[in-house]
């Protein structure tokens, strides 16, 4: 296999999971899929340049919002327990939140990336190729495609995501055009609920024939983090299933508990050498000399 040189980008190295989990394990997994070079070299380039950073910048954004959330709420307390009253408030809330969802709207965008080259897909460079269903189609593009060109489980894999992909996606498209189809986003601060006790951030897409409930913002911020990650890596694992180089190939889990800290990869590849079992040569009796 071809090798590559992955370069420092930012100031997270192969210890933080999205790095280990996009770029290194992304690089094992490529000697185990059957597409071209100049394929396997796009999506590194898409990986490395397109998708790690968009994703490093929401990660650093939820913990910037996390910590926020412990500062507002160590404040608060002090200043209840000495007597007095107040409501934490949770400073960059609403930027930080219209940020992350910018960034990774477009990360979504740049997955379709993926599926052109992986699978030889034309796919537009849009995020609603994975969420949007249009007219009669039985689902999104993707997942048409998929259904069309390659398999029907894969199909139905993505479009079984178009749920949470098509909120995250409307939520920015809320903020990017209010009191359009998506609705205006509506953003709460902390707010009291009882005594002093305090309900967390939360937010809610609202206009006309918008159905959407009110939820956690920084638990929702935190599955869709995890989400993205997930998604990618089951993306690049389907196609070492339907593009192998080499049948009995295995994709198994690691614990988390039994990563490695200096490189936390979630997947690995291996043949399976007990599916790989040759039939001896079948031997024909030739004519008798005698």
């Amino acid at each position: 296999m071809r090798s590559y040189v992955v370069s420092k980008m930012s100031n997270h190295g192969a210890s933080h999971p999205i790095v280990a989990r996009l770029s290194i394990q992304t690089l094992d997994m490529l000697q185990w899929i059957n597409i071209t070079d100049q394929s396997k070299q796009d999506l590194v380039s898409t990986i490395i340049d397109e998708l790690q950073p968009k994703l490093l910048q929401c990660s650093d954004i939820y913990v910037r919002l996390l910590t926020a959330k412990d500062a507002s709420l160590a404040d608060a307390t002090a200043i209840l327990e000495s007597g007095g009253q107040t409501l934490p408030h949770l400073i960059g809330l609403r930027e930080e939140s219209e940020a992350f969802l910018n960034a990774a709207k477009q990360y979504v965008r740049d997955l379709s990336l993926l599926i052109n080259q992986l699978f030889g897909a034309n796919l537009a460079r849009e995020a609603k190729v994975f969420w949007e269903q249009k007219g009669n189609a039985p689902g999104p593009a993707a997942s048409v495609w998929a259904a069309s060109e390659l398999d029907d489980d894969f199909a139905q894999w993505l479009s079984d995501q178009r749920g949470w992909i098509g909120e995250l996606c409307k939520k920015r498209n809320a903020v990017e055009h209010p009191e359009k189809m998506s609705g205006t986003l509506k953003i709460n601060n902390f707010q009291h609920h009882q005594g002093n006790q305090f309900l967390p951030p939360s937010w809610k897409r609202v206009g006309k024939n918008v159905r959407c409930d009110e939820t956690d913002l920084l638990g929702d911020v935190g599955v869709y983090l995890d989400s993205l990650l997930r998604f990618t890596e089951e993306i690049i694992a389907s196609a070492v299933k339907l593009r192998p180089t080499f049948p009995p190939i295995e994709i198994f889990e690691i614990e988390e508990s039994q990563r490695k800290p200096e490189a936390p990869v979630r997947l690995k590849a291996s043949v399976d050498l007990a599916k790989f079992k040759r039939k001896p040569p079948k031997i024909t009796k030739g004519p008798d000399p005698h």
